[in-house]
């Protein structure tokens, strides 16, 4: 299968994001996204995906509202941005209504165009961006997107609609966690419609 040229982009709507969020967490695989940096527009798929809601104790809402994770609270639509181990970032959409606290972790991504601007080296480009806190690296998303809305003018981080269908979307249990286990809300899938995985590659770094 090869990648289409014509790949039409409609920017999501707000109303996406305001959905119940296991829905949300699925629908997104598939999706492009696009990161402008001050080298050029980033391009990828998102191919993973995991649902946090405040309803079970994995989720950073699960306890309340907190200086953390108050961007969990805001609207469908926003970035949720959190640290792990003092160094390592994490990003989120959050989902649904304003006051619950719910979001969908973008665990993976596949590299569309402009590969040549992910920061890092990599025999193969898409292990700089199998998980969520390499992706944040390889795609330069600075822990300053925290709580910006996705669709206003100002935000780097735009979500499109697109005509790229998993093929094998599966659903699993979310993984790294010590809470909830059982729950199968992460999504996953790897083959595409006119997708063609870049496969093995050497390429240069690039440097923030």
């Amino acid at each position: 299968m090869k990648r289409s040229r014509e790949q039409s982009l409609k920017l999501l709507e707000d109303d996406f994001y305001k959905r119940d969020t296991l829905t949300v967490a699925k629908e997104l695989v598939g999706k492009v996204m696009q990161h402008t940096t001050p080298n050029g527009i980033i391009s990828v798929i998102i191919n993973e995906t995991e649902a946090y809601t405040q309803d079970e104790a994995s989720c950073h809402a699960f306890s309340g509202k907190s200086d953390r994770n108050r961007a969990m609270f805001m609207e469908g639509g926003h970035i949720y941005i959190y640290k792990i181990y003092g160094m390592h970032r994490c990003i989120n959409f959050v989902t649904e209504y304003e006051g619950r606290g719910c979001a969908v972790l973008l665990r993976g991504v596949l590299p569309l165009e402009s590969s040549e601007l992910l920061v890092g080296t990599a025999k193969n480009i898409c292990k700089l961006l199998d998980g969520p806190a390499k992706l944040m690296k390889s795609l330069s998303i600075p822990f300053e997107y925290y709580g910006k809305k996705i669709n206003d003018e100002s935000c780097p981080i735009k979500i499109y609609e697109s005509s790229y269908e998993p093929l094998d979307l599966k659903e699993t249990p979310r993984i790294g966690i010590s809470k909830a286990q059982d729950l199968p809300w992460r999504f996953i899938a790897s083959e595409f419609t006119h997708y063609e995985n870049p496969g093995p590659k050497r390429r240069k770094k690039v440097r923030n």
